[in-house]
């Protein structure tokens, strides 16, 4: 469109500066007239576009954060006492002893700290003893005989655990461990844990 069209120049303005007055025009045109939305971006998109960013942020406020392994509070195994050597079973995820996703390991005994710990032990040969000083047990293993221990793991560390087989020798196997894991860290281990039954353990 004209220029001329747009702005219309008074008859006074003299001729030489007609060119000035009308640029002076357009830049005050530029400058205070009001926008214009492009018909490419409607109006409607602007709250539109502030739901999305609300509803968006509500969704990463309702993501699950990273919490804790359920506590343990309980604990059920076995420990059987053969060949100079202690072997344990734990529950696999059904918490069912036995049944087919026990988990097995020897020597080291873990448990989640501050649950209720039962254990069946068993003598597959002779007579042994079994101690863990820091929760006050002291037990016999015997063939032909099932004794029940219990205690409360304390908190989170490592502790002796004395097994001997009454004949005045010391066997390395015999002498372990109590390892008392937070629920995470108990959770991993009976993962590494052997799923495979010792021959001393099947039944």
């Amino acid at each position: 469109m004209n220029d001329k069209a747009i702005f219309r120049i008074p008859d006074q303005v003299p001729e030489d500066a007609k060119a000035s007055w009308l640029s002076t025009c357009r830049y005050r045109g530029r400058f205070f007239s009001k926008p214009r939305m492009s018909p490419r971006h409607p109006i409607w998109l602007v709250p539109l576009g502030i739901a999305a960013a609300l509803e968006f942020a509500f969704f990463v406020q309702r993501l699950p954060a990273d919490r804790p392994a359920d506590v343990v509070e309980e604990l059920d195994g076995e420990i059987f006492a053969r060949d100079f050597c202690l072997q344990f079973r734990y529950p696999g995820k059904d918490q069912v002893l036995p049944s087919a996703d026990d988990r097995y390991g020897s020597t080291d005994l873990y448990v989640p700290a501050a649950a209720v710990v039962r254990l069946i032990l068993k003598s597959h040969d002779y007579v042994y003893t079994v101690e863990i000083q820091e929760v006050g047990i002291y037990e016999i293993a015997a063939p032909d005989l099932t004794f029940e221990l219990q205690f409360t793991a304390p908190e989170s560390g490592t502790y002796a655990l004395l097994g001997s087989q009454m004949c005045g020798y010391a066997h390395p196997q015999l002498l372990g461990e109590l390892i008392v894991q937070s629920p995470a860290e108990f959770s991993r281990t009976m993962k590494r844990l052997s799923p495979i039954p010792f021959p001393t353990t099947q039944q």
